[in-house]
């Protein structure tokens, strides 16, 4: 809920563990993460790495939201690496990277489409250390259960 050191994190994790049983750190979001260094770029490469080498050693995955750069415009575009803000030493550290967009706030498709993908929010693998990128999941989004659930899937 307060922006964190990133040097603190694996006592957080630690804290944490005397609670509950922790294996997945979701951090939302990346620039809440403070981090020492003489610019962003050395801010960044400090969290990239970190969190990395945080995630081993707890033996935790590690979710991390980002903020995409102007080039992601409203939000209705596919994802690109490109887009995402300060992303160079972090997405060389990451295993994974899934983009996600809304496609029915596109404005350059018709009102029928729009309509239709209205409560869709489509995801695409950009990285995958471990094998196949760039599948494309749309999920929808339930009101009742409040979960987003696989719609179909396209190749």
């Amino acid at each position: 809920e307060e922006p964190v050191h990133i040097g603190n994190l694996p006592a957080l994790i630690t804290q944490a563990r005397q609670r509950i049983p922790v294996r997945l750190v979701m951090i939302d979001y990346l620039g809440l993460i403070g981090a020492n260094g003489r610019d962003a770029y050395e801010r960044a490469s400090t969290i990239g790495k970190t969190l990395k080498d945080v995630a081993k050693s707890a033996d935790v995955s590690i979710v991390v939201a980002m903020q995409l750069s102007r080039a992601g415009g409203d939000g209705s575009i596919p994802v690109t690496l490109d887009m995402l803000r300060d992303s160079g030493v972090i997405e060389e550290a990451m295993d994974f990277v899934i983009g996600c967009w809304r496609p029915g706030r596109n404005t350059s498709v018709d009102a029928a489409e729009q309509m239709a993908l209205q409560d869709v929010m489509r995801c695409q693998l950009l990285k995958n250390r471990k094998g196949q990128e760039n599948r494309i999941v749309d999920l929808t989004f339930r009101p009742d259960s409040r979960k987003l659930v696989e719609q179909a899937t396209f190749q």
